[in-house]
């Protein structure tokens, strides 16, 4: 499912309207109507609804909803922020229509401040159509109050689109807007619902189709799209009846250090458990003496360490490896070479945590000079030291400074709640698999070990990404089903890793426990 901006939602319904003759009013209609589809699902016919309308097209959906419940039943009260005679275009129409049909509305300037700010306390739900992907810096008078006085209320509230006041583009400065309960955004969900500022304030995400032709998603710009469960099950590896565990994928995993073995053992598991046929752990003599039980199924590669950490250099023998992954617990002590290293590696390459830590400082050069596809997977805190800025601004920009990174010739897998894909040429895709639960040391070492047994197998590198990042999230719901998010554990998240396959695998639409997906699918 493709995520937008508003400018870039906006031009795409310029293009169907004007380049590919669609009526805007009749547009205006379907939206608004498939608005209501989704929303009378959550409805009783005891409800008392509030419908807010804005003066601008977003106002015009509302209108349509209001009308659309009135007609089936529901008891709707309309209020619009503008005068009859200030609305134009296609929403005026509606606003005629409306009345045509035996309804009144009453209207900001027609009713006291106090008779609004009653009927919102009253209503049992409330939809929020008084602001739409316009908005840009701070929200003026009378949406302000309006905007305050619906956080304030115990209503359910419903967001038709976006939440008011809320940016829609991740450039865009803002503090927030209403705070739904849900939002049923039309054609595309927009980029910011994404975003750690904004996220909270959508609720429950549900995306509608509206009817906008495929031809006019061209003219949307950048390439956005939320990860698919059905494009991961056709891209996840089959074991046939002939295969042998050498065309299984052979990895490299070179990790741990003395302090820190665990962060080895824990990517290294992971990987066996997404499928690596056959898989070499390479660490320092003081981690690999403490590891044969903790990973039975992998070989061990002694390599050369200086107090309690490994080098890295070109030195080292990556013939016959299919991936290698490192920087789980490596350490961050800058001994050998880096650049070396990065030469002598000829199949994709996986860079996490200290590995990225150990190339910050040279990364250009380091690409410039890698033999094969490189995958930087940095969590915020990583991702501001590469990028040399505030944790602040990675988590404003999340999109942008992926696109940012990844233009230097790699791929980038920008960790956190809805963790961003981006691929050299800048398409991305977010994930919406996960819980609060993988908020704990290891889980990131759980899924570099993943992202690795999955390169090896799975021939196009975003694909695998996909996958891996897809199946952690499932994984860690999975692990955090049947007990409390905070007694989680990476190894628990390692258990779950056979299931979340299976469950993709053999089950259509969405991972039952993946609630986000629930609720984006198109209705």
């Amino acid at each position: 499912m493709r995520i937008v901006s508003g400018t870039e939602m906006r031009a795409i319904d310029h293009c169907t309207i004007h380049e590919m003759g669609f009526d805007e009013f009749a547009l205006m209609e379907s939206a608004g109507r498939a608005f209501t589809e989704a929303l009378i699902k959550r409805l009783s016919k005891d409800d008392e609804i509030l419908v807010l309308a804005g003066g601008g097209n977003n106002g015009g959906d509302a209108i349509i909803a209001a009308r659309h419940l009135l007609e089936r039943g529901y008891r709707v009260r309309l209020f619009t922020v503008s005068e009859k005679a200030q609305t134009k275009g296609a929403a005026r129409r509606h606003l005629d229509m409306f009345e045509r049909m035996g309804h009144s509305f009453r209207s900001l300037g027609q009713a006291p401040d106090d008779d609004v700010h009653e009927a919102i306390r009253r209503s049992g739900v409330i939809v929020d159509g008084l602001l739409g992907t316009g908005v840009r810096g701070a929200v003026r008078n009378p949406y302000q109050g309006l905007i305050e006085a619906v956080n304030e209320a115990s209503a359910m509230t419903v967001a038709l689109d976006v939440p008011s006041g809320m940016p829609s583009n991740e450039e865009d400065d803002g503090s927030g807007g209403v705070v739904a309960d849900l939002t049923i955004t039309l054609a595309c969900p927009k980029e910011t619902f994404y975003l750690p500022a904004f996220r909270d304030f959508c609720g429950t995400i549900i995306t509608v189709d509206i009817g906008i032709p495929k031809a006019a998603f061209k003219s949307g710009g950048q390439q956005r799209s939320l990860i698919d469960p059905e494009s991961v099950r056709r891209t996840l590896p089959v074991r046939q009846p002939g295969m042998h565990k050498g065309v299984a994928g052979r990895g490299l995993l070179i990790a741990g250090s003395r302090s820190m073995p665990g962060a080895a053992a824990l990517a290294a598991e992971a990987a066996i458990r997404s499928g690596a046929g056959l898989f070499t752990l390479a660490s320092g003599e003081s981690v690999l003496e403490r590891l044969p039980e903790a990973v039975r199924e992998a070989m061990y590669l002694p390599i050369e360490e200086a107090d309690g950490q490994v080098t890295l250099h070109g030195e080292m023998s990556f013939a016959g490896f299919d991936g290698i992954a490192a920087g789980p617990g490596l350490g961050r002590e800058e001994t050998g070479s880096v650049r070396a290293f990065f030469r002598a590696v000829t199949c994709p390459l996986i860079l996490d945590a200290d590995a990225l830590y150990r190339a910050r400082a040279d990364l250009d050069g380091l690409l410039m000079d890698a033999g094969g596809p490189v995958i930087l997977t940095p969590h915020p805190g990583e991702m501001a030291a590469i990028m040399d800025v505030s944790v602040q601004d990675v988590e404003q920009n999340r999109f942008s400074i992926s696109r940012k990174l990844a233009n230097k010739g790699c791929f980038v897998v920008l960790k956190g709640r809805h963790t961003i894909i981006t691929a050299p040429d800048g398409t991305q895709w977010v994930n919406t698999s996960g819980t609060p639960a993988l908020a704990k040391g290891g889980t990131g070492d759980v899924l570099t070990g993943m992202i690795l047994a999955f390169v090896m197998q799975i021939n196009e590198v975003a694909d695998a990404l996909k996958a891996a990042v897809y199946l952690h999230g499932a994984a860690g719901e999975m692990a955090e089903a049947g007990q409390d998010a905070l007694s989680v554990t990476a190894g628990d998240v390692i258990g779950k890793i056979g299931p979340a396959i299976h469950a993709c695998r053999t089950q259509t639409g969405p991972i039952q426990l993946d609630t986000d997906w629930k609720s984006v699918i198109i209705k």
